[in-house]
């Protein structure tokens, strides 16, 4: 996988999807949308040049902190920036999360401003 600065936003819902592409639209910023963790990994596994991934924490399927371990394990990817996006995550989610490589956690309803540091901390904007 290239590094670019693409963002990957993985949710099962549409609405956030399309907030998120608004936001991040706003600020330059080029995405690709996945709908379930299973498509964020074939978009992974492709030469998609992915900077970043925004995960739904709570998704059918596979959730997100199943899918952070398997971009770790399985797609050896340890360096790919993985922000977790969820209404609210008790400490014990949190411990797993962070246990299966998710760098950190941004809360619905997010805000322009914290989806920027965000974006800044990882230098996919200046």
């Amino acid at each position: 996988m290239a590094q670019g600065t693409t963002v990957l936003v993985v949710d099962d819902d549409p609405n956030a999807l399309v907030l998120m592409g608004h936001f991040l639209k706003s600020l330059g910023v080029p995405q690709v949308n996945a709908r379930s963790g299973f498509e964020a990994l074939e978009i992974l596994r492709s030469d998609e040049p992915i900077a970043l991934v925004i995960l739904d924490i709570a998704m059918p399927g596979m959730n997100g902190i199943k899918l952070a371990e398997r971009i770790r394990g399985e797609l050896g990817l340890p360096d790919l920036p993985l922000v977790a996006l969820s209404a609210r995550v008790d400490l014990q989610t949190q411990d797993m999360a962070l246990d299966a490589g998710i760098n950190e956690f941004i809360y619905k309803p997010f805000t322009p401003d914290s989806l920027r540091a965000v974006l800044a901390t990882y230098g996919i904007i200046g």
